[in-house]
């Protein structure tokens, strides 16, 4: 079983939708930002390949669509903690370097 949630952005509470995977992660450990607040360093960006629309929610998320994962704990890549935008359709990752 998942833990599938809306998680706030940290800057400006657009929400973001989130999996974890078998709830193996703390949903207070885990930074989450939108579009428009994307960090430069130290998160994991997600891109959406294809659109995609939650009738529950009434949100549109279009094929480019981005957000951005932090895990607190300092693990640096959240997919392999099971941490992921909640979509059906497939995303590219980019991890972003750590603060030096």
């Amino acid at each position: 079983m998942c833990d599938c949630y809306y998680h706030q952005c940290k800057k400006c509470k657009k929400m973001i939708p989130v999996h974890i995977a078998d709830f193996n992660y703390p949903r207070e450990a885990l930074e989450v930002f939108c579009p428009n607040h994307l960090p430069s360093e130290n998160a994991t960006v997600f891109t959406l390949k294809e659109a995609e629309f939650d009738e529950s929610e009434s949100l549109d998320f279009p094929a480019g669509w981005k957000c951005a994962f932090r895990l607190c704990d300092g693990r640096i890549e959240p997919a392999r903690e099971g941490v992921e935008p909640n979509f059906s359709n497939d995303v590219d990752i980019e991890i972003l370097p750590r603060k030096t």
